[in-house]
C-alpha cells in the first residue's frame, strides 16, 4: 500500500511538471533588441505574436508593427510586451530614452562654385544632403564638394540638409533651389497698397542675407540703390512702389548666399491688408510673425484650430503665433495644413482674410 502511494505521488509530480512546462511553453518570448533609431522605437519581431503593447511612461500604445514613430523631446521609460491569440503575454522588455529638446536643423546653407556649406550642428554625428529625386549624400563635413550634382543637374536641382543624432534626426533645413545653375535660396511674396506710405521690410537681421543687387525682371533692369536700404534690415522704399503702376512685379535679388526671388503685388486698396503672402511654408524653427499694413486700423483677432489668446501675440501691426502651438497642432493632430483666419478693423470697416500654413518638413 505504501508503495502504491509513493507511485501515485510520483505520477502526480510528473503531471504537475508537464503542466508547468506547458504553461511556460505557452508564453511568448520577450521582444529583443529594443532600441531607438532615427526617431523610431524599434524591436525584433516575436514568433506567434500578432500585436505589441508599447508603454511610454504612462501612455499605452497597441500596434501590430515592430517600429513606432516617436520624437517628442523628454525622458522616457519604454516597455514593450508581445501579445498573441492563444498565448500568454511575454515578459516585458525595457529601455530608458532621452530625446534632447532641440534636434537642430542645419542653417545658413550656401552654394558657391559647387561647394555647399552650412553651420555645424552641436551633437550631430553626420549629415544627410538630399538632392530631391537625384539621390542623397552622407557626410561628417559641413563644407562639401557637390559639384558633380550641380554640373549634372544644374539646370534644376533642389538641395536640403538634415542632421543625424544618436537619438534621431532633425527636420530638413531650408531648401536651396538651383535654376539655370543659380542657387535660389528663398521665394518671397509681398502685397503693397499705393494708398500706404510704409516702407517694406523684406529681410530682417536674423535672416542673415547681404543684398548685392536688385534686378527688376519686368523691365530687365537693375533697381537703383536709392530705392532700397541695406544694413541690419533690407528695406524697399514706399516712394519706389508708389512710382509703379498697379500690377505684379518680379525681382531677383543677388545675396551672398544665392538668389532670392521676390514677387510684389501692388494694388490701390485703402483697407488694412496682409503684407506677407497668404501661403506660408512652416519649418518649425521660430515663432511665425505676420505683418499687416493697418492704415490706422487694428488687428482684432486670429482664429485657428485650438488657437487661444495664449498662443499668439499682437504688437501693433504684427501678429505672432507661438512656435510651441505650431509644433503641437501639426504633430499631435498629424496634419500638414492649417488655415488661420485674421480679422482687421478700421473705423466701421472689417476685413476678413485667411492664411494657409503648410508643413515644410
Amino acid at each position: 500500500m505504501k508503495k502504491l502511494l509513493i507511485a501515485f505521488l510520483f505520477v502526480l509530480f510528473l503531471s504537475g511538471c508537464e503542466f508547468f512546462e506547458e504553461e511556460a511553453d505557452n508564453q511568448l518570448a520577450a521582444p529583443e533588441d529594443l532600441r531607438y533609431i532615427d526617431q523610431y522605437i524599434v524591436f525584433d519581431a516575436v514568433e506567434y505574436a500578432d500585436r505589441y503593447r508599447i508603454q511610454i511612461n504612462d501612455e499605452i500604445i497597441m500596434t501590430t508593427y515592430t517600429a513606432y514613430a516617436f520624437s517628442e523631446p523628454g525622458e522616457y521609460v519604454i516597455i514593450v510586451e508581445a501579445l498573441g491569440e492563444g498565448y500568454e503575454p511575454s515578459e516585458p522588455s525595457e529601455m530608458s530614452l532621452y530625446i534632447p529638446h532641440d534636434l537642430t536643423s542645419p542653417t545658413n546653407l550656401m552654394l558657391i562654385d559647387g561647394i555647399l556649406s552650412y553651420d555645424e550642428v552641436p551633437g550631430a554625428y553626420r549629415y544627410e544632403i538630399d538632392f530631391d529625386y537625384r539621390g542623397q549624400m552622407f557626410t561628417t563635413d559641413t563644407i562639401v564638394d557637390v559639384s558633380m550634382y550641380t554640373l549634372l543637374y544644374g539646370s534644376y536641382l533642389k538641395i536640403k540638409v538634415r542632421a543625424y543624432f544618436n537619438v534621431g534626426t532633425s527636420n530638413y533645413s531650408e531648401t536651396l533651389v538651383m535654376i539655370d545653375g543659380k542657387p535660389i535660396v528663398k521665394n518671397l511674396i509681398f502685397n503693397y497698397s499705393q494708398t500706404s506710405s510704409s516702407d517694406m521690410i523684406i529681410f530682417k537681421e536674423e535672416d542673415n542675407f547681404s543684398v548685392r543687387s536688385v534686378y527688376n525682371e519686368n523691365i530687365l533692369e537693375l533697381v537703383s540703390s536709392e530705392n532700397y536700404l541695406t544694413g541690419s534690415e533690407f528695406v524697399m522704399k514706399a516712394s519706389y512702389f508708389d512710382s509703379l503702376e498697379i500690377g505684379t512685379y518680379y525681382y531677383t535679388l543677388e545675396t551672398h548666399r544665392g538668389y532670392v526671388q521676390l514677387v510684389i503685388n501692388i494694388n490701390d486698396d485703402n483697407l488694412p491688408y496682409l503684407i506677407n503672402a497668404s501661403d506660408v511654408y512652416v519649418d518649425f524653427k521660430n515663432d511665425l510673425t505676420f505683418d499687416f499694413d493697418l492704415m490706422g486700423g487694428e488687428i482684432v483677432s486670429l482664429t485657428a484650430k485650438d488657437l487661444t489668446s495664449n498662443d499668439y501675440t499682437i504688437n501693433g501691426s504684427k501678429a505672432t503665433i507661438d512656435l510651441d502651438y505650431l509644433k503641437t497642432i501639426f504633430n499631435e493632430y498629424d496634419r500638414t495644413v492649417l488655415i488661420v483666419r485674421y480679422e482687421l478693423k478700421i473705423d466701421h470697416e472689417t476685413v476678413i482674410g485667411y492664411i494657409k500654413l503648410t508643413d515644410n518638413t
